[in-house]
């Protein structure tokens, strides 16, 4: 998924994936930055200090090149930045086997 947020809509719910299966179930997951959504345009400064993040990075795609990073946050403190091109986020959302998908909807509830 490929999307931004103003910086002063972090650490709450932005958005939400739900998947909603025939039976009349649904699955859900919460948009939340920098937990799971970084911005198209750059990777996160991460330190122990100004900004903190106990959730492990989420795999990162740049969308120039089409490569898949699987960022160690060991390495990748005290760095981020600018991605040329811009990178999208991969998100997981484990679904109910055994269950038919009827739908899927991507909502903003961030205002």
């Amino acid at each position: 998924m490929a999307g931004s947020t103003n910086h002063m809509q972090s650490r709450f719910e932005n958005g939400e994936v739900v998947v909603t299966y025939v039976d009349g179930s649904a699955t859900t997951l919460e948009l939340v930055n920098p937990a799971n959504g970084w911005p198209i345009d750059q990777d996160y400064f991460i330190d122990d200090f100004q900004f903190r993040r106990p959730e492990p990075v989420p795999i990162r795609i740049n969308l120039k090149t089409g490569s898949i990073r699987v960022i160690d946050i060991a390495e990748f403190k005290g760095r981020g930045g600018t991605v040329p091109g811009g990178a999208a986020t991969v998100l997981q959302l484990p679904l109910q086997s055994g269950k038919d998908l009827r739908s899927m909807t991507v909502r903003a509830i961030a205002k």
